[in-house]
């Protein structure tokens, strides 16, 4: 017996009518409005607290507390954060040198997006406070993004 042309369009129909109606949910990611981390510290540096604050898509807050101080980004500092996830947070701290400020805590904030080539590019932005220094806020250069 010769199988009927119809035969693959009509396994495709039962096919169809076996399997039902497919459901599936949609996942959202909620973006963190702030976020306060503790970390163990050093002797040198205490215990350490990072703290910060969006409100939409801006930061409007953003302190380290170590060295017995807590110091706050200004304005100007806060504006080079647009687009570094709260989430992206990552608290280092260095011994330094004595000369230049001495032991260093960081907060390493990284963003990851499409450049206008649309390639992939990771951009990482170090916030520091200084044992015998003010708090800073620094792009690192391109290709260093550790």
């Amino acid at each position: 017996m010769k199988p009927s042309r119809h035969a693959p369009l009509l396994a495709l129909l039962l096919l169809t009518l076996a399997c039902g109606p497919v459901m599936g949910s949609e996942e959202f990611i909620h973006p963190w409005k702030s976020v306060a981390i503790t970390a163990d510290g050093t002797p040198e540096t205490g215990n350490i607290r990072v703290e910060g604050e969006l409100s939409e898509q801006a930061y409007t807050s953003f302190r380290i507390h170590a060295f017995g101080r807590e110091e706050s980004l200004g304005k100007a500092d806060l504006e080079k954060l647009k687009g570094y996830p709260l989430a992206s947070i990552e608290v280092t701290s260095e011994p330094g040198y004595e000369a230049i400020g001495g032991y260093t805590v960081h907060a390493r904030l990284k963003r990851t997006r499409y450049d206008d080539s649309q390639k992939l590019k990771t951009t990482v932005l170090v916030i520091s406070l200084q044992k015998k220094g003010p708090l800073t806020a620094m792009q690192m250069p391109e290709g260093n993004p550790s």
